[in-house]
C-alpha cells in the first residue's frame, strides 16, 4: 500500500460553490510525449498554473501605477511576428511571464517545500496560494509566497488567505510581502486580515528589496482560528468519492464502505459469517478501512456514508465466500508449483493482498478505467500492459477491457511467460464478484467459453442472481444512485447449461446467504432476524448464488 494521499477540501458557508483544496506537494509530473526518462518529464500542472498566474499578474498590474522596474522590464523572448498593439510589446506582460515562471519553478522544487491551496468553482480553477515553512532567527515562520486570483472582488483571495491561517494551530506567525504599489493587497492584509507592517530589515530576511516590497506579519489567536473554522465545513470525502465515479465504476463505492462498516460489526463477525461459512478462511484481507484511509477518508466519513444494513451483510458474506474458494484452490493446486488468480472486476478489493509475497501465487486484477486509476494509487501492482519484472511484486494489474476477453488472455500469458510457466497448463482461478449483473448474458457466455477454450485447468467463481434479486438491485438506492445499468445475468438453471455447453466441466452452486438444512427452527429464526427478513421471507430471496465451475 502507498502512503496516505489525503487532500483536505473545504468550503465556506458564504461561497458554497467554491471548493478550496489543499495539496501538500506539487501535483504529479507527466512524461513529455512518449519519453519516460526523468529529464524529459514535464509538470503540466505547473505549466498550467504558470499561465494562470501570468494572466492574474498581468490583469492586476495593467490597472495599477506600477514601478519603474516593471515599466522598463526587458522582453523574455523574441517574436518578430507580433503586432504592434499585442501584449508582447508590453513590459508588464514580460514581467508577469518571468514572475509566473519563477513562482512555478519554486513550487515544483522539492527543496522549497511549497504547500498549496487551490480554489475551484464548479471544478474550474479560479485561484491559488503557495506557502512554506521557514526558520528565521530560530523561529518557525509560515511564509505566504504567492497568491493569484482570476476573479477579483468576490472574496476568493481573502478566503485563500484564511485557508492558510487556519491550516495551522493558533499562535502561529505568518509573513507575506507584496509590491509597494499594490494597494489592493495592502488593504487586504492590513485592514481585512489584521496583519501589521514589517520593518525593512525583516523584509530583507525574506530575500526581498524593501525599496520595492512592503512586508506584513501576523500571529493568529485562538478566537481568530475558531471563527474561520466556524465559517467553513470540510467536504465529505465519501460524497466526493461517489460523485467522482460514474455508472458501474461507482458501485465499488458502496461495496467498499459496506465492507468498512461491517468490519466493526461485532455481531456480524461473531455470528453471521461463522454461521454461513464454516470454517472461515484463515487468511485475512487488508481491511477496507485501511483502503479508505489511503484515500483520505476519516472515521466520520465512513460512519455517515450510509449503506443499508442488509446490503452490508450480504457483501460481507459474499467476500468471505469468495475468499474461501480462492484459498481452497491455492491449497489444492499450488503444491510445489505456481497458480494464477485473476480477479475480474476487482474494484478496490484487497483479496489478492493476502497472497502478496506468496511465491506460489501470481495475482492479476482487472476492472474498468476509472476504477483502475484509483486502484493504482493504492496497491503496489505491476502493470502487465507495460514493462514487468519477474523479481517485482507477484501481483499485477491490467489495462485491458474485460469485455474484450481475448486480450485479457494475452495478459495472463504474459505473466505466465515471465515466470517460465505455460499458461494453458497452469491452474488458473477466476473470480467475478459482483461483476456479472452489469454484463449481458451473451457477454458472460463469451467470457466463460473463452476461458474454457484457452485453459486446460481452471476454476471460476461468479455470482448468479435470482430474478427477484436482480429486480431488487435495479431498485436499490445504493446502486441506482450510481447510474449503473443492470441487464441481468445467467438464468437460475445456469449450472445445467454450463455443464452442457462447456464440455468436460463441472459446476456447483453455493447459496452463501442461506442456512443449512440441519439448523433447527430457532437457529433459522435468529438468522432471518440478523438478515432482516420479513415474516415468512427466506434469506435466499435476498441473496445471490456463487456458481463455481471447474475443469477438469
Amino acid at each position: 500500500m502507498t502512503k496516505n494521499i489525503s487532500e483536505k477540501r473545504i468550503t465556506f458557508h458564504d461561497l458554497p460553490n467554491v471548493t478550496f483544496q489543499y495539496y501538500p506537494k506539487p501535483l504529479s509530473t507527466q512524461p513529455a510525449g512518449e519519453s519516460t526518462t526523468a529529464k524529459d518529464k514535464i509538470n503540466f500542472h505547473a505549466v498550467y498554473w504558470a499561465e494562470f498566474y501570468k494572466r492574474c499578474i498581468y490583469g492586476s498590474y495593467k490597472a495599477k501605477p506600477v514601478s519603474q522596474d516593471i515599466r522598463s522590464f526587458k522582453k523574455q523572448y523574441e517574436d518578430p511576428t507580433a503586432s504592434v498593439d499585442s501584449a508582447y510589446n508590453d513590459p508588464i506582460y514580460h514581467y508577469a511571464l518571468a514572475a509566473a515562471l519563477g513562482v512555478m519553478q519554486e513550487w515544483i522544487d522539492p527543496k522549497e517545500g511549497m504547500h498549496c491551496y487551490i480554489a475551484y468553482e464548479n471544478k474550474k480553477p479560479i485561484g491559488f496560494v503557495h506557502f512554506n515553512e521557514q526558520a528565521i532567527d530560530r523561529e518557525k515562520i509560515v511564509y505566504i509566497a504567492q497568491m493569484g486570483v482570476a476573479m477579483r472582488g468576490k472574496g476568493i483571495g481573502r478566503r485563500l488567505m484564511q485557508c492558510v491561517l487556519s491550516h495551522y494551530q493558533p499562535h502561529q506567525k505568518f509573513r507575506i510581502a507584496t509590491r509597494n504599489f499594490n494597494t489592493e493587497a495592502n488593504t487586504l492584509y492590513k485592514n481585512r486580515l489584521g496583519f501589521s507592517s514589517l520593518l525593512d530589515e525583516e523584509v530583507q530576511q525574506l530575500g526581498l528589496d524593501p525599496a520595492r516590497y512592503v512586508g506584513f506579519e501576523h500571529v493568529t489567536s485562538d478566537e481568530e482560528v475558531a471563527k474561520i473554522l466556524q465559517s467553513t465545513k470540510t467536504i465529505s470525502r465519501a460524497r466526493e468519492f461517489f460523485d467522482g465515479l460514474e455508472n458501474v465504476n461507482a458501485t465499488l463505492g458502496f461495496t467498499l464502505f459496506s465492507r468498512a462498516q461491517t468490519e466493526r460489526d461485532e455481531e456480524l463477525k461473531s455470528k453471521l459469517i461463522p454461521f454461513a461459512l464454516k470454517p472461515e478462511t484463515s487468511r485475512k484481507a487488508v481491511p477496507a478501512r485501511d483502503v479508505l484511509e489511503q484515500l483520505g477518508f476519516s472515521e466520520k466519513d465512513i460512519q455517515r456514508t450510509e449503506v443499508k444494513s442488509l446490503n452490508r451483510k450480504v457483501v460481507a458474506l459474499r467476500d468471505a465466500a469468495f475468499s474461501k474458494k480462492v484459498e481452497e484452490f491455492v491449497n489444492t493446486n499450488a503444491g510445489e508449483g505456481k497458480v494464477i488468480v485473476v480477479e475480474l472486476g476487482a474494484g478496490l478489493d484487497s483479496r489478492l493482498e493476502m497472497y502478496r509475497n506468496d511465491s506460489r501465487v501470481l495475482g492479476l486484477s482487472m476492472d474498468l478505467k476509472q476504477t483502475r486509476k484509483i486502484r493504482k494509487r493504492l496497491f503496489d501492482e505491476q502493470n502487465v500492459s507495460k514493462e514487468v519484472d519477474a523479481s517485482g511484486p507477484n501481483l499485477f494489474v491490467s489495462d485491458r477491457d474485460i469485455r474484450n476477453f481475448d486480450t485479457v488472455i494475452q495478459d495472463i500469458e504474459t505473466i505466465a511467460k515471465l515466470h517460465k510457466l505455460n499458461a494453458q497448463k497452469t491452474p488458473v482461478f477466476f473470480t467475478a464478484a459482483g461483476l456479472f449483473p452489469y454484463f449481458s448474458t451473451e457477454e458472460i457466455w463469451k467470457i466463460l467459453e473463452t476461458i474454457h477454450r484457452k485453459f486446460e485447468s481452471y476454476e471460476i467463481a461468479f455470482e448468479e442472481f435470482t430474478p427477484r434479486l436482480i429486480e431488487k438491485i435495479r431498485r436499490n438506492t445504493d446502486v441506482s444512485k450510481t447510474g449503473a445499468t443492470v441487464p441481468g445475468t445467467l438464468s437460475p438453471n445456469a449450472v445445467g447449461n454450463i455443464e452442457k455447453k462447456l464440455s468436460g466441466s463441472s459446476a456447483e452452486e453455493l447459496i452463501y446467504a442461506t442456512y443449512p438444512t440441519y439448523w433447527d427452527e430457532e437457529e433459522k429464526r435468529q438468522w432471518r432476524e440478523l438478515c432482516e427478513c420479513k415474516n415468512g421471507e427466506e434469506i435466499s430471496e435476498h441473496s445471490s448464488r456463487i456458481v463455481h465451475v471447474r475443469k477438469p
